[in-house]
């Protein structure tokens, strides 16, 4: 008994390890899950990975409010203490981690203002970046949002599993750029074919009347899904959940 709970304790380790890399999460996280097992891991899991998965069920299971759920594995320092550790210490990490919380609690400009002054200290630090452009974003500015992410891109395509490249895309469409949009998220389906990226797709295609292809790109991906590993049907359901919902409103 106790050597399975070692091996499913090692083979969750290495699955929370493998995420943060694909995420592009800072050298900290990797630490704090390799050296620091059991805990580590399950530090991870609770303020990073869970966000990946649907948690209405419980709401309808037990009368939970979802948001609520994800709102509490979400905490970490108190903003007041994030506040206390930049004035103590204004080293960058204590500003990225003190913008993050801000940009939470929608102090977009001021959330900003302390990328700005992490980015100062480091131009090519990207998790400064993408919250700078993620404020950006916010605040209307969608030139220097796009702009911002457009940099993170040509460093790192894969940056948090092509977060920097799905917010381009958006920000490219609240801008007008509605063909370039499509360009994008079609490149990023080639470039990292699943269900989440297809159904973005879809989305846009659907706003710009292009329902037989919009259909046709969820489809396509719902059999690739229904065909696929079982690790991409057991990560994938709620995309997959979406997809149908999308197709019968068509």
């Amino acid at each position: 008994m106790f050597r399975l709970l070692f091996y499913a304790q090692s083979a969750f380790t290495i699955w929370m390890l493998i995420d943060a890399i694909q995420r592009g999460m800072g050298y900290y996280w990797w630490a704090i899950i390799f050296f620091f097992p059991p805990v580590g891991p399950w530090v991870y899991f609770f303020m990073v990975k869970i966000h990946d998965f649907d948690t209405a069920w419980a709401h309808r299971a037990l009368g939970v409010d979802s948001k609520w759920l994800a709102k509490l594995f979400r905490q970490g320092p108190s903003i007041d203490e994030l506040r206390y550790r930049h004035r103590i210490n204004p080293c960058l990490e204590n500003k990225v981690q003190l913008a993050r919380r801000l940009y939470d609690e929608k102090e977009y400009a001021e959330a900003s203002s302390l990328f700005q002054e992490a980015l100062k200290m480091d131009r090519d630090d990207k998790e400064a970046l993408y919250g700078s452009g993620l404020c950006k974003s916010k605040l209307g500015q969608f030139a220097e949002a796009i702009e911002t992410f457009n940099r993170i891109v040509q460093m790192d395509r894969r940056f948090r599993d092509y977060a920097a490249l799905e917010e381009l895309a958006r920000v490219s469409w609240m801008s007008g750029q509605k063909e370039e949009t499509i360009i994008m998220l079609k490149e990023l389906g080639r470039t990292n074919p699943n269900l989440k990226n297809a159904t973005l797709l879809a989305n846009y295609l659907l706003q710009l009347q292009r329902k037989e292809e919009a259909r046709q790109v969820l489809q396509t991906a719902l059999e690739d899904y229904k065909n696929g590993p079982s690790y991409v049907r057991r990560t994938g359901w709620k995309w997959s959940d979406e997809a149908r919902q999308m197709l019968k409103s068509m």
